[in-house]
């Protein structure tokens, strides 16, 4: 079998080609006579007719078929067509760019052949020129149709061939639609705060240690908010508050924005800016396809126009993912439907999806076990010291459990002082923790974190790989403590991973959880269990969900969860007043075909 690693191999050894972030592009005939291998494993998968280019993707186990019918004649050809093919899941995602009025177009057509091709000086020529002109100072705007051609009109250039000359006239771009749109009408009140800060808070991605700027923030009701909490927050709307500067921030909210803009080419200009300000994370929020009122609009453009005289874009969740990935180069994660986090340090982005799979400790229940009576504390020779330290001690034996080891100085930064007082080292800490409350305690800390980053480990690798040095201090900490090295632990995870794919193994799982914890409601189809029980079920069943959870985006607020045990599909029941006794009404249901990575919205509100 072909691995990840070997394939990686593969791709570097190409003599050519070009490389934009994480990917690689090549001319579909030359890698075939220059690499036989990635030949033989892609050619099986695709479909090669109009095929223009490849695409490697060097961070996923992913390739692309494009398809630029100009490439030979034009020096900045249009992509038509593109299919991304998944080669460990077999997932197939399909775009047609034609009717788009502004696609992305390629630069350098030189790097993607191989040299001995003739018209490899003449591309490489036209590059100097155009790097002379100054017309590649902005490499992330240059890559979209419209831009590209009205950076070339103000400077007066144009094409003879693939020779860049003096522009004879001036061709106007001006758009012929004389549409006013009101775009500061679909500003909106607020009572709480709004989604995607909703989610920044509950992740605890935003807090008072960090800053937070609103692009696009309308009435600024989640600012006032936020200040009025004691947060550092502030932002900017063209029709509300345009006098503000907008400003570097940790985090950056561009929430429900992009589908407000009738221009393609303005949105990528808004994402592309909005992400330079964020030092740490960009939120992003569209409005999905989900929406009932989508149907009794006005098409216009790329979108629809309202009563209001507003314009809406509906995103289907690969589409909106797919503008942000390739306008931004970097991968975006699905926090909620139309909601994604981009992260500027993988390493942030790891420890977000791990804390994602941390179970919470119900302190309550613990409590009974770690707590002993006065009786045996004032039997125990160390009971004076530990009256004197109660609080500091219990404080980091919490941190014992929270973990499932000894912290590290980071995570616990009064050791020193504790271990100084105490005049003990981390193991008699933890020897003494033993001692008191006995092994049972300690080991139950210990699985519960291992089985925690199990799942982490399979999802985080589900979509790519994830390589060590992506990992932070704590999470590289983790790896070494409960598996004996990354490696290890990954090669776990994914053979647990495998098995969501088995229905013999998902029925088996639901019918002993259920026996044994009894855990859910079982019939002859599915398990179906309320979303706080899913911390309770095994690793392979919470990665199940895990991979239904990635495409659909965050189900705190689903109610049941009904996990099918053969067809390999989950369904997340939402319902009205759930806890009234049998007498909820279902709102409405997701169902997610993990087979086929398709997610369904089914409105039972609005039938």
């Amino acid at each position: 079998m072909f691995t990840f690693d070997q394939y990686i191999s593969e791709i570097k050894a190409l003599p050519f080609g070009k490389h934009v972030g994480n990917n690689l592009y090549i001319l579909w005939p030359d890698l075939k006579e220059e690499s036989p291998i990635l030949s033989s494993i892609i050619e099986p998968v695709g479909q090669f007719k109009d095929t223009t280019l490849i695409k490697f993707f060097l961070d996923q186990f992913k390739i692309s078929f494009l398809d630029y019918p100009d490439f030979f004649d034009d020096p900045h050809p249009a992509l038509h067509y593109s299919e991304t093919v998944n080669l460990s899941t077999g997932k197939r995602r399909n775009i047609d760019y034609t009717k788009q009025s502004n696609p992305p177009i390629l630069h350098r057509k030189e790097t993607m052949i191989s040299p001995n091709r003739p018209e490899y000086v003449r591309w490489l020529e036209l590059t100097k020129q155009l790097e002379k002109a100054g017309c590649y100072k902005e490499p992330r705007k240059i890559g979209f149709k419209i831009y590209w051609e009205n950076l070339l009109q103000n400077k007066g250039l144009t094409y003879s061939g693939h020779e860049l000359c003096k522009s004879s006239k001036k061709t106007s771009t001006k758009n012929n639609d004389n549409k006013v749109i009101n775009r500061h009408k679909t500003a909106m009140s607020r009572t709480d705060f709004s989604r995607p800060v909703q989610l920044l808070l509950k992740h605890k991605l935003l807090s008072q240690d960090t800053s937070f700027f609103d692009y696009g923030c309308g009435l600024g009701d989640d600012i006032r908010a936020l200040e009025y909490n004691g947060y550092t927050a502030s932002g900017w709307d063209p029709a509300y508050m345009n006098e503000v500067k907008r400003n570097e921030a940790d985090i950056v909210n561009l929430g429900f924005v992009l589908n407000v803009i009738e221009d393609s080419y303005e949105r990528l200009q808004v994402l592309n800016k909005a992400y330079n300000l964020a030092k740490k994370v960009l939120s992003v929020a569209v409005v999905t396809d989900t929406s009932p009122t989508a149907k009794e609009l006005r098409p216009y453009k790329d979108g629809f126009l309202t009563n209001r005289g507003t314009f809406q874009k509906y995103y289907n969740h690969e589409e909106a993912q797919e503008l942000i990935e390739e306008t931004l180069n970097t991968s975006a994660y699905t926090v909620a439907p139309g909601i994604y986090f981009i992260f500027r340090d993988e390493k942030d982005a790891q420890d977000f999806l791990s804390a994602k799979q941390r179970r919470k400790v119900d302190w309550n229940r613990l409590n009974l076990h770690v707590y002993p009576s006065k009786d045996e504390r004032n039997a125990a020779k160390k009971e004076i010291l530990y009256e004197q330290n109660k609080h500091e001690i219990e404080s980091y034996w919490e941190k014992i459990i929270e973990l499932g080891r000894t912290p590290t100085i980071e995570e616990y930064p009064e050791t020193d002082t504790l271990k100084s007082t105490l005049k003990m080292s981390d193991k008699k800490l933890q020897e003494w923790f033993v001692e008191r409350y006995g092994q049972t305690a300690l080991k139950d800390a210990f699985d519960r974190r291992r089985d925690d980053l199990l799942v982490y480990l399979g999802l985080a690798n589900f979509k790519q790989k994830v390589p060590y040095s992506s990992l932070s201090t704590r999470l590289q900490k983790d790896m070494k403590t409960f598996f004996g090295s990354y490696k290890a632990a990954k090669q776990e995870a994914l053979v647990e991973l495998f098995k969501i794919g088995n229905p013999d193994e998902i029925e088996r799982r639901c019918s002993e959880i259920h026996q044994s914890k009894s855990i859910g409601r079982l019939d002859h189809q599915a398990l179906y269990i309320e979303t706080e029980e899913l911390s309770e079920l095994d690793p392979v069943l919470r990665m199940y969900i895990g991979v239904a959870e990635l495409l659909y985006g965050d189900i705190e607020e689903v109610n049941i969860i009904k996990v099918h045990k053969r067809s390999g599909k989950t369904t997340f029941l939402f319902y009205d007043e759930y806890e009234k006794n049998g007498e909820e009404k279902l709102h409405y249901r997701i169902k997610v075909d993990l087979r086929n990575q398709k997610v369904y919205f089914f409105d039972h509100l609005h039938k």
